[in-house]
């Protein structure tokens, strides 16, 4: 009888002691999920923002975006640290796409028509996939701040910018997926939202994104402009700004919505621009990794001229210049092969 009790007993105690040690996990993740959360809000994203190597950032996003939020199986849902970690992600899908469409244009100028007609698709796929991570960012932006546009949230300190980078994800969902030809469904709804938005942050202060983000959106859809607004003239008055305050973002975004619209022979001036801007004024300590980002949308676009013009990309040096029509091609030629065997 005492042996059948103390048998019971042992049984009962392991289970008790499993349960505990459950709860006790469960807290101890939850405790953790906590803290890394607030960590990556308060630390990691300012110390990356900081930061201009753009390639580190997307693969940050890459790398930890999904262990960030899946402490939401055991706490609150990290929807902070989740924007900028989606929006970092997206950024190595879009930069997949540049090189996807480089490629296009590469095979075509080869009369390699399979060969093209495949880098297209892949490049749709970058877009459809930069598109749904925007996608989330901007999801968790609203879970996060409330929904966008419906009025302006109370943001502490350092909170604006991240605030800025969810917006621009709902811009970038759009445009990403646009690309795609449509492959996502990105609510239409949500360029209104951004708008409006838009309007909670100060132009000045960052850089001149936020006036670029409506012109942006005005000048892709023309129905959410007001009646007689120039969106052209917002775009441009933008990325003065962000030229000054040493962040070309809002000039990447004026090259990228006038190459959408038709309006491409714009952008050697406007990448010449940009060029002159970053000699003339260094990054501010929080613009680093957004205007290393410009950097890279800005090159892109040098490269589909020089691309389209000499078959190649812009020569090492040369970003913001360009070939003179009545130059010799065999000069060219010779400079990118010096020193090759």
């Amino acid at each position: 009888m005492f042996r059948h009790c103390s048998h019971l007993f042992s049984i009962a105690f392991s289970i008790v002691l499993a349960t505990f040690g459950t709860g006790c996990s469960g807290f101890i993740y939850g405790t953790t999920g906590d803290i890394i959360s607030d960590y990556a809000v308060e630390h990691m994203g300012p110390y990356v923002l900081g930061s201009s190597d753009i390639q580190m950032a997307c693969e940050d996003g890459r790398s930890i975006g999904n262990l960030l939020m899946s402490f939401e199986r055991v706490t609150d849902a990290p929807n902070k640290a989740a924007v900028t970690a989606l929006v970092s992600a997206a950024m190595c899908s879009e930069f997949d796409a540049y090189e996807y469409e480089l490629q296009h244009l590469l095979h075509l100028k080869a009369a390699r028509v399979a060969e093209a007609t495949d880098a297209r698709i892949r490049q749709k796929r970058a877009h459809e996939l930069a598109a749904k991570r925007n996608a989330r960012a901007y999801q968790r932006l609203a879970a996060a701040f409330g929904t966008p546009g419906e009025s302006c949230p109370d943001l502490e300190e350092g909170e604006e910018i991240l605030y800025l980078m969810g917006l621009s994800a709902g811009l970038q969902a759009a445009l990403h997926d646009k690309a795609s030809g449509g492959m996502v469904g990105v609510d239409m709804g949500i360029p209104a939202q951004v708008i409006r938005a838009t309007e909670c942050l100060d132009t000045n202060r960052y850089w001149g994104l936020p006036g670029a983000i409506r012109g942006a959106i005005y000048a892709s859809i023309p129905a959410t402009a007001p009646e007689g607004f120039d969106a052209w003239q917002l775009l441009e008055e933008s990325a003065a700004i962000g030229d000054t305050g040493g962040v070309r973002m809002a000039r990447a975004l004026y090259i990228r919505v006038a190459s959408a619209a038709g309006k491409s022979e714009k952008n050697p001036e406007l990448i010449a621009q940009a060029v002159v801007s970053q000699k003339a004024v260094p990054a501010p300590a929080d613009g680093g990794l957004l205007d290393a980002y410009a950097t890279v949308m800005v090159r892109h676009f040098s490269d589909l001229i020089w691309m389209d013009g000499k078959g190649h990309r812009t020569p090492a040096g040369t970003l913001g210049s360009f070939w003179e029509e009545d130059a010799e091609e065999d000069g060219d030629s010779d400079d990118l092969l010096d020193g090759l065997e």
